[in-house]
């Protein structure tokens, strides 16, 4: 083989192999423009899932709010018969000696609208009232720039690394699997 002929080798394996890197480089490209668009949908969709979660908390909590009133309310206006408290009387006393103890009067305790509305309402709203801060918290500002950062950020890292396995490969295939 002459000269020519060497180069003219030489200028068609070159031209394939760019055509190849050519390639890659498109389909690497275009994978990775599929890849940011799924991320961001996908995100989109978890942000509109969170805000719809956390309008619907809004709304429930405000409900409870209403439901309690309405119940502090009602509470208020209907009266608890109270009875009078007893007079205590000490129970080993002498003088209670052949009394049994079922024939001692116990004052009969009454709860106050008070406790009974805080059982009823009170650990709910507290539950309620946590997970929306926990949502707000989760949707602040700060918390998106963070993620977004950390996105981009992995993202570099994957490219970098990517032109790192493509030199690699270009340096292998340059040698001629030498190592």
């Amino acid at each position: 083989m002459d000269a020519l002929t060497s180069l003219a080798v030489l200028a068609g394996a070159l031209g394939l192999a760019a055509a190849a890197l050519a390639t890659l480089l498109v389909f690497d490209r275009r994978s990775a423009r599929a890849e940011r668009a799924a991320m961001r949908r996908e995100m989109a969709a978890a942000r509109d899932k969170a805000r719809d979660e956390a309008t619907a908390l809004r709304a429930e909590v405000a409900d409870l709010r209403i439901a309690l009133k309405e119940a502090i309310e009602r509470a208020e206006r209907t009266t608890i018969v109270q009875r009078p408290p007893a007079p205590e009387r000490p129970v080993a006393v002498i003088t209670q000696v052949g009394e049994s103890p079922a024939e001692v009067e116990v004052p009969a305790r009454v709860i106050s609208n008070q406790v009974l509305l805080s059982a009823t309402f009170g650990e709910p709203l507290v539950k309620s009232l946590s997970f929306v801060h926990g949502v707000r918290r989760a949707l602040s500002p700060v918390n998106r720039h963070r993620i977004a950062f950390e996105i981009k950020h992995g993202t570099k890292v994957a490219r970098r690394q990517r032109r790192k396995d493509m030199r690699r490969a270009w340096r292998d295939a340059r040698s001629g699997g030498r190592a």
